[in-house]
């Protein structure tokens, strides 16, 4: 295919090179600060608009502007927004929809691997599913589509795991540096054990992977922490009690109910 890709962010950065290597052909690229308007654009077949959310619309607009908009399908790649946030009216572009890589996007750079077996969410027009579905398959990703109604529970679950669990990393390098860690040194062991976590969820279901003293029914030692944390971190109190409540309703089959009390107990001790 022939493609126009708008943006010059760590999204448009990470695929332009990765949708070359795939076969594609991208005719040419956009973003602000280039010289020149949008309207002075060749046709492609597909538009990748790889901006900010609440650039989205505005780029259309100006993209509308074209005449050969009609012409063409346009993909934005919004985790969250519906797919019908780029159309402009009823016959410009002649197809609009949505693909989001589940993947935390690098920038230049990226290793050719980077996408292979990782999901892609997709939405749209029919033509526009068609044509993001051939996009994903030949970047390797594992295409599934996700409707318009349902997409903002489905990027709050991917942010859950990318952009919430690097908030925890930093809550928890804090952590380590209170205790005598260098940073660096205090980020490299927190992440490989976020690894060796997150490869042991791949291997079965989170009631069957999960670790830690909730786990176990350790009322005692959530305590210890909770008491540390609201001691020498106290902003990261909520979270560790949000989560570790989290943790008890998943855990509640596998530990006693007297165990399961004592957690409660502490959980809402710390809560208040």
């Amino acid at each position: 295919m022939n493609l126009g890709l708008v943006g010059n962010g760590r999204a448009a950065q990470t695929l332009a090179p990765l949708l070359t290597a795939s076969g594609h052909r991208i005719i040419w690229r956009w973003s602000r600060g280039n010289e020149g308007p949008m309207q002075g654009l060749p046709t492609a077949d597909v538009v990748l608009l790889a901006v900010s959310d609440g650039a989205i619309e505005e780029v259309a607009r100006d993209l509308a502007e074209r005449p050969c908009a009609a012409d063409e399908v346009w993909l934005h790649l919004s985790g969250a927004l519906p797919s019908s946030v780029a159309r402009r009216d009823s016959d410009r572009p002649r197809s609009v929809g949505t693909l989001h890589p589940m993947v935390a996007l690098p920038g230049a750079h990226a290793s050719p691997e980077l996408l292979h077996g990782a999901t892609c969410g997709i939405a749209g027009e029919p033509e526009a599913l068609v044509t993001a579905r051939s996009l994903g398959t030949d970047l390797q990703l594992r295409v599934v589509e996700i409707s318009d109604d349902e997409r903002a529970l489905y990027h709050a679950a991917a942010v859950s795991v990318a952009g919430h669990a690097t908030a925890l990393l930093a809550q928890a390098t804090e952590m380590l540096q209170k205790v005598g860690f260098e940073e660096p040194q205090a980020r490299a062991a927190l992440a490989s054990l976020m690894g060796s976590a997150l490869s042991n969820a791949e291997s079965g279901s989170p009631r069957s992977q999960i670790t830690g003293p909730v786990a176990r029914g350790d009322a005692r030692t959530v305590a210890l922490h909770l008491e540390a944390i609201k001691r020498d971190l106290p902003d990261a109190l909520p979270a560790y009690v949000s989560l570790a409540g989290a943790s008890l309703e998943i855990s509640r089959a596998d530990i006693s109910p007297d165990d399961a009390r004592r957690l409660e107990d502490v959980l809402d001790r710390f809560s208040r």
